[in-house]
């Protein structure tokens, strides 16, 4: 299997998993938890993503965020190519 592929299917399963794990992309759990003086689950995932990017960069934008792959699957829905203009927007 090509690595595009397991990357485009990791993607994929991340959006699918995007209702489940949507709290931890809230950074205003992170200011009610630490309002009551508690560590959430949300400030240790932005740590761990901000310490892993200063590592690997982009690796999870590119490969794990569920963002990217709604934009996989919107771009499999329209494949026409662009010439990278705005004017195709307007035609």
């Amino acid at each position: 299997m090509a690595r595009q592929n397991v990357r485009r299917i990791i993607l994929i399963v991340s959006m699918l998993l995007m209702p489940v794990v949507i709290n931890y992309y809230s950074p205003y759990l992170i200011i009610l938890g630490s309002a009551e003086g508690i560590v959430v689950g949300s400030l240790v995932f932005f740590a761990l993503l901000f310490s892993t990017s200063l590592v690997f960069g982009r690796a999870y934008c590119g490969w794990l965020c569920p963002f990217g792959g709604y934009m996989e699957a919107l771009a499999d829905a329209n494949p026409k190519q662009t010439n990278g203009r705005w004017g195709h927007m307007f035609r």
